[in-house]
């Protein structure tokens, strides 16, 4: 168990402190094995900032004493596997799922749905509004909302109206670099 790279990791760690006194505490497989738990890992790590402790572990005994013992006590138990998250009250509970199939989830968005879950809005497995969702988390509103939209346009601009779509991502940025100024200069 290591804060340090290890040879061969099975398990990806992060404890965010922003999330209750305890944390919330993320297991997710290897880098590179899961584009969505990547995009995930990464934008939880770039919203924490130093709130964030990252581990990598390379067997489930190394996972356990992580959890039981090095991280005690956390508010929350995230696992992501099978392409979403699952969430368990103690590091036991995670545990002792790590191996059961997950209950098929049921998704109520037909796969060519263009109003609920449109092609040009899905890359490389991960779903616009998953990533947006991730993105979003713990910032003010009027932030997200412009985070959200510059993510969102950049993310369909070569399917839609390119140059209008950049455009719009670039109005957007600016006027959250508008709201982050009086935020944190003001």
């Amino acid at each position: 168990m290591s804060e340090h790279p290890v040879d061969k990791v099975k398990w990806r760690v992060t404890l965010d402190l922003r999330e209750g006194p305890g944390g919330a505490v993320a297991v997710y497989p290897p880098k590179g094995e899961d584009p969505k738990a990547d995009l995930l890992a990464q934008s939880i790590a770039g919203n924490a900032g130093d709130k964030l402790a990252a581990y990598e572990v390379a067997t489930d005994a190394d996972l356990h004493e992580l959890l039981t013992r090095t991280i005690k006590g956390a508010d929350v138990y995230h696992l992501y596997k099978e392409g979403r998250f699952e969430h368990y009250a103690t590091a036991d509970d995670l545990i002792k799922h790590l191996y059961e199939p997950l209950e098929p989830e049921s998704d109520p968005r037909p796969v060519d749905d263009p109003v609920n879950h449109p092609h040009h809005y899905t890359k490389g497995g991960v779903e616009c509004i998953d990533a947006l969702d991730a993105a979003t988390v713990g910032k003010p509103p009027d932030e997200a909302i412009c985070v959200a939209n510059v993510i969102k346009y950049l993310w369909r601009y070569e399917e839609k109206t390119p140059v209008e779509s950049v455009r719009k991502a670039k109005w957007y940025l600016d006027r959250l670099i508008a709201k982050v100024e009086a935020r944190f200069d003001g």
